[in-house]
């Protein structure tokens, strides 16, 4: 996810955005649903076949299927929201809408999607992971789609469907974001 988010980032941010690559991933978050739905199931499997089978288990390892599903529930959760997040860059980029954003706007966002990206990296994790540098990179997203949200309301010259475009790629996002929060909290716990 990580390494979609950033080249969605470096897509965003061309000249001339290449129409295909966002429909490919279109067609990979399809793909990559599925596979979340097939590792969901090896998870629950191996926990069943665990508790079927109870074996002694090195250091920390008991923790790590609970922790995965909850990874695998938050991978999910965000696959939603990039589907949404591709699927409005396409229609913009058919309309002519995406060449309208503000100069300013595309590498703002892309920031925002470079942040998130690295948080996703640490949920991700096999071992376990620190807290405090996970809620520092979640914090550190946040602050960049404040700043984007900020600068997008300060922006009057805008068409009304380029403030519309902003606000649902702002809004998917902004949801994106709240479930990394949410998701990290139920990883952690898990």
């Amino acid at each position: 996810m990580a390494q979609r988010l950033n080249d969605l980032a470096d897509t965003l941010e061309a000249e001339d955005p290449d129409r295909s690559h966002l429909r490919q991933w279109r067609r990979d978050w399809h793909r990559l649903s599925a596979e979340c739905e097939r590792i969901r199931h090896t998870i629950d499997a191996e926990i069943e076949n665990g508790r079927m089978n109870p074996r002694r288990t090195s250091s920390g390892s008991d923790e790590a299927l609970p922790r995965a599903r909850e990874a695998i529930a938050v991978a999910e959760r965000s696959m939603d929201h990039l589907r949404s997040m591709t699927r409005t860059l396409d229609y913009a980029l058919d309309s002519g809408e995406l060449g309208n954003l503000p100069a300013a706007f595309r590498p703002r966002f892309s920031a925002v999607l470079r942040a998130v990206a690295t948080a996703t990296v640490e949920i991700g994790r096999a071992s376990d992971t620190d807290p405090n540098l996970l809620d520092a990179k979640i914090d550190e997203a946040t602050g960049e789609l404040d700043r984007v949200q900020q600068e997008e309301r300060t922006t009057l010259e805008a068409s009304p469907a380029v403030h519309a475009l902003q606000g649902t790629l702002l809004t998917d996002a902004g949801r994106l974001i709240a479930d990394l929060q949410s998701g990290w909290q139920s990883v952690a716990s898990a």
